[in-house]
């Protein structure tokens, strides 16, 4: 089974990444729960052991089994922007 997810920031504006989950992992991704989510606040989604892909000049991230993800992180506000850190050193997210 193979699962797209698209990111986009919260404007639904600029450039987007496909997140392509394969076998369980496509089958495991709470998809709708963020769907029902994101209609009250933008939803942020760390994905992890992803795989970065190119095909026509397209890039995704796929992932497999080794993907894992967490998601319901709260938004931090300031200066008027939204931002969020996580001190993993996995991601940095400003929007």
């Amino acid at each position: 089974m193979k699962r797209t997810v698209t990111i986009s920031n919260a404007r639904d504006t600029g450039p987007t990444v496909d997140v392509v989950l394969w076998g369980e992992r496509a089958t495991a991704f709470p998809a709708e729960q963020i769907h029902k989510d994101s209609r009250s606040s933008p939803q942020i989604i760390v994905f992890v052991g992803t795989l970065v892909r190119s095909y026509a000049d397209n890039v995704s991230l796929s992932g497999g089994s080794s993907c894992k993800w967490e998601y319901g992180f709260m938004l931090v506000r300031y200066e008027q922007r939204y931002a969020v850190c996580f001190t993993a050193s996995c991601v940095f997210c400003c929007f």
